[in-house]
């Protein structure tokens, strides 16, 4: 599935916005993200993407990354510590990931950058984002979040 047919964005509702972005670039294989300690919060697997824009799924609070794959909407929040020690089991010794690109590759590893911020903190990264828009969260009536108008 190539980039175009997913979405990426970014729900911050601690500013009030959502960003939805372009992925430009393809990975080059550094594997830089592999060894560095990522901790990822997620959406458990049985969510079935029905929430209004992942509102109550996401609680309405930090900054949550959908990315749009496959018919699902996946969200995670990331905390990265580039850097530091860890090591994807993937990895063979030689640093390549040995899942890249096969049917059975994780979630997370495909979709990965979800971001922009996901990409600065990795210097040397390929992959690059286009903001394609942001807009203003708001709440509706019955506790839902939702989006609204383009942000100034």
């Amino acid at each position: 599935m190539t980039d175009e047919a997913r979405r990426y964005c970014v729900w911050d509702y601690d500013a009030g916005m959502m960003i939805k972005y372009e992925r430009t670039g393809q990975c080059n294989l550094c594997g830089r993200c592999c060894r560095s300690l990522i901790e990822i919060g997620y959406i458990k697997p049985g969510y079935d993407g029905s929430g209004r824009n992942g509102g109550a799924a996401t609680s309405g609070r930090g900054t949550w990354y959908e990315v749009e794959d496959r018919g699902r909407r996946h969200f995670w929040q990331v905390d990265i510590h580039a850097g530091e020690a860890r090591r994807c089991p993937h990895l063979s010794s030689d640093d390549h990931c040995v899942l890249h690109g096969a049917p059975d590759e994780a979630a997370i590893c495909r979709l990965w950058p979800f971001s922009p911020e996901c990409v600065t903190a990795f210097p040397g990264c390929s992959f690059g984002f286009r903001e394609m828009g942001r807009w203003r969260l708001v709440t509706l009536e019955d506790g839902t979040i939702d989006v609204q108008g383009k942000a100034e």
